[in-house]
């Protein structure tokens, strides 16, 4: 089956949600009231106040085609946030099917996230509706993106010939049934971010969406439980708690279920990180009388001393190929960024200030660490290249900016700063730009991870 017979299919399939639609949607005044004014705000773009208004009113009527709609417009326009535009366009669809611009508004998010030929299927869909429905304008246009876009010859030169005699008047004679790949309508799983909080008095794991949404309490502990690494397969988290007397790095899956004890030793245990392959978690341990750098099975067993240095080892980082680990050591001193091979072998200080340099993460492609320095007298994130040239500050601000973690994508960095009084979680571009508080609460927050 090609893909405008697959999308043909969908749409149809939706017909369904439109009976369901015209048997109970409200339609009450309030939510056109909420609608109207939602979508002024849209137009005139204010976001945040025009989701607010939307949200409203898909309460009171949750078969809104319209709010789904305006929430797309809004995640697409405003939020950049093509994934989430597209789950809304979606759920739109299935209450619409004959909107065009839910239909051309899915292939341009498709386009917008990269996915070339998913979106020309959408936009070749969104063709053939709007000619159906005799909107010529929209038709000429929606074919003359599609001439742009496509870098295929064969089918560049179908869609301009179908442009050239459609201007003729002659449309119907040369419309070319072009087979294109097809798609899976979904959505990107969102990559949660999971972060200490001690808003319930003691330290706790808290899970958020990455625009700070939906901030919920995954460790449910009375005992205090800190610092969360997420698997390479953003399954599982491991996070160090102290609720058997002292710090133990403890394993739970990422809803919070299933929390158990790795480490069951009676030294501190903490600073967890996952190797990339997800068969190994590497983590701090005083157990030889001072802090070391200790890897570790999954399961906990098999607990081996990497550095065996007099010095204190702690908050290791596994670079993204699997053959490195970071992590910070006072062996010359004072607190520096180390880099060894996972044997332990080949330790070599990358940072050589002398101030204190600590919290190594690597970036996802393998290019960069981040790091928090207190060499510009107070803690700030720095960013070098991965041999440890380069060392820029990233925050430049004057308050406290530690605990860096990188996002998914290696395009923006999670922090922890008091730059608004408390400690809180932020983001920031990995040029220094748009840094956002996504807690804002009035507790303690930090030690930020966000899932791959």
């Amino acid at each position: 089956m090609n893909l405008i017979k697959k999308i043909f299919k969908f749409t149809l399939l939706c017909i369904f949600f439109v009976m369901v639609n015209q048997m109970f949607a409200c339609g009450s005044p309030q939510v056109d009231k909420l609608l109207n004014e939602g979508e002024k705000l849209v137009n005139q773009k204010k976001y945040s106040a025009a989701e607010a208004k939307i949200e409203k009113a898909i309460k009171l009527d949750p078969l809104s085609a319209k709010g789904y709609y305006l929430m797309g417009k809004i995640y697409q326009d405003g939020y950049k946030d093509y994934s989430k535009a597209i789950k809304y366009y979606t759920k739109s669809i299935q209450l619409s099917p004959d909107n065009e611009d839910n239909h051309y508004n899915t292939g341009s998010c498709y386009y917008a996230l990269g996915k070339k030929d998913t979106a020309i299927a959408w936009l070749d869909y969104t063709k053939e509706l709007v000619w159906e429905k005799k909107l010529y304008k929209k038709y000429e246009k929606v074919l003359g993106v599609l001439i742009k876009i496509v870098e295929d010859k064969q089918l560049k030169t179908a869609y301009q010939k179908e442009l050239d005699a459609y201007k003729k008047g002659r449309r119907n004679e040369t419309t070319v049934s072009i087979k294109v790949p097809e798609i899976t309508i979904e959505v990107k799983k969102e990559h949660k971010i999971a972060f200490y909080s001690n808003r319930d008095i003691n330290g706790e794991i808290y899970l958020m969406n990455s625009d700070g949404k939906n901030q919920i309490c995954a460790t449910k502990n009375s005992a205090s439980d800190s610092i969360p690494s997420w698997s390479p397969d953003g399954k599982k988290i491991t996070f160090t708690s102290y609720r058997d007397g002292n710090g133990e790095i403890y394993l739970m899956n990422g809803d919070g279920n299933g929390q158990i004890n790795l480490t069951n030793n009676l030294s501190e245990d903490m600073f967890s990180c996952w190797s990339p392959d997800g068969r190994k978690i590497a983590f701090t341990s005083g157990r030889d009388g001072n802090y070391e750098i200790y890897v570790m099975n999954t399961d906990g067993s098999n607990p081996v001393n990497l550095t065996c240095n007099p010095g204190q080892d702690q908050k290791p980082s596994w670079s993204p190929d699997g053959r490195k680990i970071i992590f910070t050591s006072d062996r010359d001193g004072d607190y520096e960024i180390f880099i060894m091979n996972t044997d332990g072998n080949g330790q070599v200080n990358l940072t050589d200030n002398f101030c204190s340099d600590i919290d190594p993460s690597w970036s996802p492609d393998g290019r960069k660490i981040a790091f928090t320095s207190n060499r510009d007298g107070n803690n700030e994130v720095y960013i070098m290249n991965s041999d440890g040239t380069d060392q820029i500050n990233l925050t430049a601000c004057s308050f406290d900016d530690e605990s860096p973690s990188w996002g998914f994508d290696s395009r923006k960095i999670y922090f922890t700063s008091n730059r608004d009084g408390n400690h809180e979680v932020y983001v920031i571009n990995i040029n220094g730009t748009d840094a956002i508080n996504l807690t804002n609460n009035e507790a303690e927050d930090g030690w930020p991870s966000q899932s791959r």
